[in-house]
């Protein structure tokens, strides 16, 4: 289930569209929470009296795993981009005036910076394994 977890991490940034990605997250979530229930069950089976410290290590690990991924992936975000249309008035005194109007496409494909965060996380998973 770990391996399940691990990949579709990895893959996220490689989702061609929004039903894929929810498809992707979906398979990721069920890898994790099949692995969550069993790592505590297994926990508590193998440590009948003493399981309450390890059970707390391992949300620790969860918790610390939260913290880190944004930290990771933040570098590589590109904050929202947009069109922009620029006009521009000129005018020359013995014609009429002149507007032209450029348009500045300020937008680029997010995807390809955050593999490498997604593939970082993906292989810190599958580490854990």
């Amino acid at each position: 289930m770990l391996s399940v977890l691990s990949v579709g991490t990895a893959l996220i940034p490689y989702c061609p569209n929004l039903i894929i990605l929810y498809f992707c997250a979906w398979i990721t979530e069920v890898g994790g929470g099949a692995w969550d229930n069993a790592n505590s069950i297994w926990i508590i089976e193998l440590w009948q009296q003493r399981n309450p410290a390890f059970l707390q290590f391992a949300q620790f690990m969860y918790g610390v795993g939260n913290i880190v991924g944004p930290l990771l992936a933040a570098p590589f975000l590109t904050g929202e981009l947009r069109n922009e249309t620029i006009t521009t008035n000129t005018s020359i005194p013995t014609t009429q005036s002149t507007i032209s109007t450029t348009d500045i496409n300020l937008t680029i494909d997010r995807r390809p910076k955050l593999e490498i965060p997604f593939i970082i996380g993906g292989a810190l998973q599958s580490i854990s394994n």
